[in-house]
């Protein structure tokens, strides 16, 4: 699974979610649909949870996680991810915010008139057992604004089952931005896997993301009439398509393609200097200036599902 599609999603989820916490916090204000003055509001509802917490801590890191799951965004990278997820962090404590204030104010109940005209809280020293909550014949007692238990009881509801939904959200991208700081994206294609060959790392992101494609060197520099190796490790799932593509200023050409461990399709302009290996590796012989450039491995499995590395050729000398 890739990284960046995950946090994308996740941004996708996160925006209306926001947007519906942010609109719950609003008809808070007014009860029944109703306008009342400030000091008849509900307290709780003016500590923001769903504006706060629910809305505005959620949208900075959805923010963020698009911006890292968009194909050739400056953010689709290990940075991104990293960023995603110490935003996700702050999302979570959002999240946390507009679930604790939901369940003061549920517990506390709504400010209202219970018929003398003083606005009051009437079950705030309720116990557990005698929670209006359970008992709504008691929702009686307040008569103004006309419905207002109801309406603080379902809008606070949906904020904490909102918040409940968020924090589990962030939470799954704190763990999805680690992996994809530790594996990369695969939205990128201009990412390096696996440079240092850790173990570790190598299993993490072979579980989590079916193609990963080690490389021994990035930047390789040979002489004319010289050779170079694009030595290239590969992972995945199934035998392999493997396609060599050749990238300049001035053209783009097709190298090779093969499947793994077959006989390989060599382009006219670079048969007799081009030796494919078993491993998807692949060696060009007889250098010449012109060959300088970037090339690039794609890797396409049988589902479709692909990833593409890049390495840099610097051909010197004359």
């Amino acid at each position: 699974m890739c990284t960046g599609k995950c946090a994308k999603c996740t941004a996708d989820l996160l925006f209306p979610l926001g947007l519906l916490a942010v609109v719950g916090n609003i008809l808070l204000f007014f009860p029944n649909g109703e306008v009342w003055r400030t000091e008849e509001i509900t307290e709780n509802i003016w500590f923001f949870p769903g504006v706060i917490g629910g809305g505005l801590l959620a949208f900075l890191p959805a923010s963020v996680m698009r911006a890292a799951g968009l194909e050739g965004s400056c953010c689709a990278n290990r940075c991104g991810m990293m960023l995603s997820m110490l935003m996700s962090v702050l999302g979570v404590a959002g999240a946390l915010y507009c679930m604790i204030v939901s369940v003061v104010g549920l517990q506390d109940g709504p400010l209202c008139d219970t018929g003398d005209g003083i606005f009051i809280y009437p079950f705030l020293n309720s116990t557990a057992e005698e929670s209006y909550l359970f008992n709504q014949t008691s929702w009686t007692v307040c008569v103004q604004p006309h419905n207002v238990v109801m309406w603080n009881v379902v809008l606070f509801s949906i904020l904490l089952s909102i918040g409940t939904l968020e924090a589990v959200l962030l939470l799954a991208q704190v763990i999805n931005g680690l992996i994809g700081c530790l594996c990369g994206t695969c939205m990128n294609k201009n990412q390096i896997y696996f440079g240092d060959k850790s173990m570790f790392l190598g299993l993490l992101c072979t579980l989590y993301q079916a193609i990963t494609i080690q490389v021994a060197r990035n930047n390789i520099t040979a002489p004319v009439q010289g050779s170079a190796l694009f030595s290239v490790d590969i992972t995945c799932v199934g035998t392999p398509a493997i396609r060599w593509t050749f990238i300049s200023v001035n053209r783009h050409q097709s190298i090779a393609a093969w499947m793994l461990g077959g006989d390989a399709n060599v382009t006219q302009m670079y048969e007799g200097r081009v030796e494919t290996h078993p491993n998807g590796s692949l060696t060009i012989s007889d250098l010449r200036l012109q060959d300088s450039g970037y090339y690039t491995i794609t890797v396409t499995e049988t589902s479709g599902n692909s990833k593409d590395m890049y390495m840099v050729l610097s051909v010197t000398g004359e």
